[in-house]
């Protein structure tokens, strides 16, 4: 068994081959810069479901947005109802205190 795995080793250790895969390697990789790419059906497919993707998230968030433009015009509205019950009780208040204070004088004048 060990003579079977030395036997393929020599060859990939033996300088011959060495010099050879150096070439062959230098051969590759200046020819990669004049490469030519090649779409094929795969490549396709990916890139198609890439810009379904890109294109169902830019969807979502454009609903996302939409969803959050509402119309103000019933939280305006509101806002006035609001307020004006504020003023009303805040009214109330004092001419509360007022009769108090004046009820409180007339005590105190007894």
């Amino acid at each position: 068994a060990n003579e079977a795995l030395e036997a393929t080793l020599v060859p990939h250790t033996h300088q011959e081959f060495v010099k050879k895969s150096k070439s062959y390697y230098e051969k590759v990789k200046g020819a990669r810069k004049g490469v030519e790419f090649r779409s094929n059906a795969a490549a396709i497919l990916r890139e198609e479901a890439m810009y379904k993707k890109i294109q169902e998230k830019e969807a979502r968030l454009i609903r996302e947005y939409e969803g959050n433009l509402r119309d103000s015009s019933k939280f305006e509205e509101w806002k006035a109802r609001e307020e004006e019950k504020e003023v009303k009780k805040r009214e109330e208040v004092i001419r509360q205190r007022k009769l108090d204070s004046e009820q409180a004088a007339v005590n105190a004048r007894k």
